[in-house]
């Protein structure tokens, strides 16, 4: 009886400590969510110009986010879970958004996709848009273009994967 009620007094204080730390989250402003002050003002238009046409064609949402820090969580994939439950990216039924994010202080980044996309967006797929459209600009210091390239790339795959034409919005170099 003791290890019970201990295990329900364990899981007690981590789901409070979890609410805590989720305090601590920044309020979404938007599809650009520029904390850090890294994307210049026209290139963040042109984020949330392709991020609103890929919401209103398919749904789906797609979340920039640049922070300071992710302190007080011990890392940034626990951060971006927590802020996307926080902000409902994709919906809480879809579950169909993802977030782009960096934490300038921890130098971490991380493209968190909602299980509504993983079939469009795998773990691995993930990875390596990350690794081709995202980090090439950020250790040039050039957040913008990363994360400019980054949304183009992603939002081309949720336009396949909804077969929806995104019109006007520029997917190339």
């Amino acid at each position: 009886r003791v290890i019970p009620l201990f295990a329900v007094l364990l899981l007690a204080a981590a789901g409070t400590a979890s609410l805590g730390a989720q305090e601590n989250l920044p309020e979404p402003q938007g599809f650009v969510n520029d904390f850090a002050s890294v994307i210049d003002a026209q290139t963040e238009q042109e984020i949330s110009r392709i991020a609103r046409t890929v919401q209103q064609a398919s749904g789906a949402e797609i979340a920039v986010v640049s922070v300071e820090s992710i302190s007080p969580y011990p890392d940034i994939e626990s951060y971006s879970i927590e802020l996307a439950e926080k902000w409902g990216v994709g919906g809480a039924q879809k579950d169909n958004g993802i977030i782009l994010l960096v934490a300038m202080e921890e130098r971490q980044v991380r493209i968190e996709v909602g299980y509504g996309l993983e079939g469009a967006i795998p773990d691995g797929l993930a990875g390596e848009i990350r690794d081709e459209s995202m980090l090439p600009y950020f250790r040039n210091g050039n957040y913008s273009k990363g994360f400019l390239k980054t949304t183009e790339a992603v939002a081309g795959l949720i336009a396949k994967e909804y077969d929806v034409d995104l019109g006007s919005v520029s997917l190339e170099e």
